[in-house]
């Protein structure tokens, strides 16, 4: 195998970690809920039961800020 086959299956390697990473981080941003009849479905937090902040409510989260950074902190293992 010669030295410029290394170089491209890390290329390519590299352009896949890249493409799943963007992946992930597209489908965090996507609102977790969306208005029905212009009231939001859920306004409580679904972890602990606190009312969401009215800022959090628009960009579709279902979780309060503390509870959502917890969850984040458990998924990298921290």
């Amino acid at each position: 195998m010669s030295e410029a086959d290394d170089i491209d299956r890390a290329a390519d390697l590299a352009m896949q970690q890249n493409e799943n990473f963007i992946n992930e981080v597209r489908r965090a941003a996507q609102p977790e809920q969306s208005k029905v009849n212009g009231e939001w479905k859920q306004k409580e937090c679904e972890d602990c039961g606190d009312e969401i902040p009215l800022a959090r409510l628009e960009l579709g989260r279902i979780r309060c800020v503390g509870c959502q950074t917890v969850r984040e902190f458990r998924r990298r293992g921290l």
